[in-house]
């Protein structure tokens, strides 16, 4: 099964890293209540789904590939701006 995180999906699990994928699903479900905006809510709720969907090693791999895609785009943008400076 493809989960594929967004960023604000990978933003949100990060606000409730925990030891488990089970209690960042469990840390976001506490925090349900005190949202008072439907984005947030939305995305809480679709966050929720994909986790509850997929083991932790499936967990811990996304979040690797999600890092590595963002390093690859950082080091590509460095050198495009090392490159316009004639460096």
């Amino acid at each position: 099964m493809n989960h594929n995180f967004t960023v604000e999906e990978v933003n949100l699990i990060c606000i409730f890293a925990g030891e488990s994928r089970s209690e960042v699903i469990e840390d976001i479900e506490r925090a349900l209540p005190y949202l008072d905006d439907s984005d947030m809510e939305e995305l809480s709720h679709r966050t929720i789904g994909k986790l509850q969907n997929m083991t932790d090693e499936e967990l811990m791999y996304e979040l690797g590939t999600f890092q590595h895609e963002a390093e690859k785009e950082w080091q590509a943008d460095r050198m495009e701006i090392l490159e316009e400076r004639g460096w």
